[in-house]
């Protein structure tokens, strides 16, 4: 497989997540540590749950002294008493533009940053005349995926 798929349609189904935000120089590996090990006390598989992550606006303060955001989401069944720094969320069902991504992390900035590039110039042309890129209440989402030794990066926009 080349570095970038071709960017295809799929739909994601509701999902039930919690969810957890950092601000950091490195956020991405924080909560999702943080978030996997909080599920694993509370019983969760998680190699049955599905995970998510998206950046999230940070101070021009932050930005300044080498800050990121990010958010990570983690699927639910059933209900969960949460507590600080965590929330419960439902995503609603919806229709993206998909394109995957192969060894994400041997240079992440570069292809991830690209990988996002791409996918918007594709993804208009997905669209139908009924579909629409409001992305008001609606999420892009970054999936990781491990199979065997190789490690791929899914990238959802919505269409």
């Amino acid at each position: 497989m080349e570095v970038f798929s071709k960017v295809s349609k799929a739909k994601l189904p509701e999902m039930k997540v919690v969810s957890s935000r950092r601000v950091s120089e490195n956020p991405e590996e924080e909560v999702i540590e943080f978030l996997c090990s909080w599920m694993q006390s509370k019983g969760f598989d998680l190699e049955k749950q599905r995970g998510f992550g998206y950046d999230i606006p940070v101070s021009d303060e932050d930005l300044s002294s080498g800050k990121r955001g990010y958010e990570y989401l983690i699927t639910i069944d059933g209900e969960v008493e949460c507590e600080e720094g965590i929330d419960v969320k439902t995503i609603a069902a919806d229709n993206y533009a998909l394109m995957r991504i192969a060894e994400p992390f041997a240079a992440p900035f570069e292809r991830i940053g690209n990988g996002w590039r791409i996918l918007v110039g594709e993804a208009i042309k997905l669209r139908s005349d009924e579909e629409c890129c409001d992305l008001d209440g609606r999420y892009c989402l970054e999936e990781v995926i491990i199979e065997g030794e190789a490690t791929y990066m899914d990238l959802y926009l919505p269409i």
